[in-house]
């Protein structure tokens, strides 16, 4: 694989981090179920002991004003690793290009097939059919963006 991505409820498994470090690989850790002070303290226990990792902003219910966008602002403050966006808002794609005004380092989406099947993360997967232009708005939010540095 590219890269191992760790579901929160299972991001202070050291024994689970070690393994997948091994493989030199960049391992994404999910900070969906995580309080603050527990993402804190995962951040200081593992900072020095491996490299090559960053963190997964997400939420786990559909209520918007649960989604607190600002926390990435927060984790670039508080930690030197790479910040990541995990799209998990049900039937809106929004979320996706403010993550990007805040600099994320990626962004991890769901993508499902049709509307003949029921995915795993059907409600807040985007069809596959719909990703070229999606990503087509990604590189187009981000040429807009370097343009700003250009006065």
């Amino acid at each position: 694989p590219d890269f191992f991505k760790v579901l929160s409820w299972k991001a202070n498994n050291m024994k689970l981090l070690t393994f997948l470090f091994n493989y030199n690989r960049p391992v994404y850790i999910s900070l969906g179920t995580l309080s603050k002070r527990s993402i804190i303290s995962l951040y200081k226990k593992i900072r020095n002991q491996f490299s090559n990792f960053g963190f997964i902003h997400t939420q786990l219910n559909y209520d918007k004003s649960d989604l607190n966008l600002n926390f990435i602002s927060y984790l670039h403050e508080n930690t030197q690793v790479p910040i990541c966006y995990g799209h998990h808002t049900q039937n809106s794609i929004l979320p996706i290009y403010l993550a990007l005004a805040l600099n994320v380092d990626k962004v991890f989406i769901y993508v499902k097939l049709s509307s003949k099947f029921v995915h795993p993360d059907e409600d807040h997967a985007i069809y596959i059919s719909d990703l070229p232009e999606l990503m087509g708005n990604l590189k187009n939010c981000l040429r807009i963006e370097q343009s700003f540095g250009k006065q």
